[in-house]
């Protein structure tokens, strides 16, 4: 490699140095980075007639990038010689790739050059962007490279972490984080970092089941959110959680007005993923509302977004609730084909929880259907994980399942106990209207 680096002429010698920098790069990348003032497609041309350890790539191969013993070694001289260069050149390629918003490309040359606190800005910039995309194991992985240090100074990382942390099963953790990076931004000046944790908290509070919490957070961010008017997609956020919670305490007027104004906020916003979210939570309160075809057009309409947008992890919870609905409307083939696409996505990308939910609605169409064994093994593998993750409304709910389940097999004495289990359970949530119904 040294042999062939000192052969070439200057000019080459110097593009070879710099463009190892790169990773891979055509023309365009390196009149961005280094600047019009030489023909860089010349240079390119040069080195891939020299044959000079460099492989053609894409379906054009316009794009190049060397082999990576020679890139190595090109790097480690050019840091040698020219290192406050080498800094410049990263610099500015990381200004490129945000520039065309490749955040990936971002991060991997800010870990290149070893910027943990350029990273930290980052993560806590465009998080909450990689988990409405549902890319959720890329962000835990970026937040896990970072020293710990970084994650307990840094709220907005927290943050992110707890709402993963929760997202897997682990609720206890995720809502210690959440709490943390709640009461660092609470002093704090970063009001939309705090406004979007009270999201968060307010989201996770609502599926443990402490609604009267998770309202209180809902209405703070509110109040916070609708004094900056630059902050109207956080008021509407905030709003879609408010009609969510008085979805899920019955209050199905005030949740279908709240979710509307929600969605009506995010379409003139033209923020696509928001309102997908929320035309799902109308499905749901209308099909509490037994308006079916309404529910299942909401559906229908997001899951066509989601497909669009191939995030798997949205999709699982819509296509549970299709399941559901198509279970409650007597379309048994539809729904059990629905529940096993949701319960795919839910595997395969870790969602315990969501994973749970889709178990039971398959326990209770095994059920209805008299395949008793199948709907058993359902209901024990979601009571299992139902344990692990702490849901008391899911293991209610799931004792009086198996109690049906029991009285449809004539075990009147296991249905009893089951049961009184179950009023056990509903008595420490009455304010949840689910436990009621």
């Amino acid at each position: 490699a040294q042999q062939v680096l000192d052969q070439q002429p200057e000019r080459i010698r110097s593009f070879l140095l710099k463009s190892s920098l790169l990773g891979e790069f055509d023309a365009d990348l390196c009149r961005a980075v280094f600047g019009p003032g030489e023909d860089w497609g010349e240079c390119i041309d040069f080195i891939l007639k020299s044959n000079l350890f460099v492989t053609p790539i894409g379906d054009l191969g316009r794009w190049i990038r060397y082999h990576h013993l020679f890139s190595n070694f090109l790097q480690d001289r050019m840091q040698r010689e020219q290192s406050e260069e080498t800094e410049r050149i990263f610099r500015r390629l990381a200004e490129v790739y945000r520039e065309r918003g490749d955040w990936e490309q971002v991060y991997q040359t800010l870990r290149r050059m070893g910027d943990h606190a350029a990273i930290s800005d980052l993560i806590g910039e465009i998080g909450s962007d990689l988990l409405k995309e549902g890319r959720i194991a890329l962000l835990r992985e970026w937040i896990e490279a970072l020293p710990p240090s970084e994650v307990n100074t840094h709220p907005r990382i927290q943050s992110l972490l707890g709402t993963i942390l929760f997202t897997e099963g682990k609720q206890d953790e995720g809502l210690i984080l959440l709490g943390n990076a709640a009461d660092t931004q609470r002093s704090g000046e970063d009001l939309a970092g705090f406004v979007t944790t009270l999201h968060r908290q307010a989201s996770a509070l609502r599926m443990v089941g402490k609604f009267n919490d998770a309202l209180k957070n809902a209405e703070e961010a509110r109040r916070l959110a609708e004094k900056d008017p630059s902050m109207l997609a956080s008021e509407a956020t905030a709003i879609r959680e408010i009609g969510v919670n008085h979805y899920h305490q019955g209050n199905l007027k005030v949740a279908i007005e709240s979710l509307d104004r929600a969605l009506r906020i995010f379409e003139k916003l033209d923020d696509s993923q928001s309102a997908a979210l929320v035309k799902m939570e109308l499905g749901l309160a209308f099909a509490e509302q037994g308006e079916y075809r309404k529910a299942l057009s909401n559906y229908q309409q997001v899951l066509e977004y989601w497909r669009s947008r191939q995030n798997p992890i949205q999709q699982a919870p819509l296509l549970n609730n299709m399941g559901v609905l198509y279970h409650t409307i007597g379309e048994y083939a539809q729904a059990n084909h629905y529940f096993e696409q949701a319960l795919q996505y839910a595997r395969k990308n870790h969602v315990a929880r969501m994973e749970a939910y889709i178990l039971a609605g398959i326990g209770d169409l095994y059920t209805d259907l008299e395949a008793y064994p199948a709907a058993h093994q359902a209901y024990a593998t979601a009571i299992e994980l139902s344990h692990n993750l702490n849901d008391r409304y899911l293991q209610f709910y799931l004792l009086v399942s198996e109690a049906k389940l029991a009285i449809r097999e004539g075990r009147f004495d296991a249905a009893e106990r089951l049961l009184k289990g179950a009023d056990g359970e509903g008595e420490e949530d009455e304010n949840d209207s689910r436990y009621n119904q």
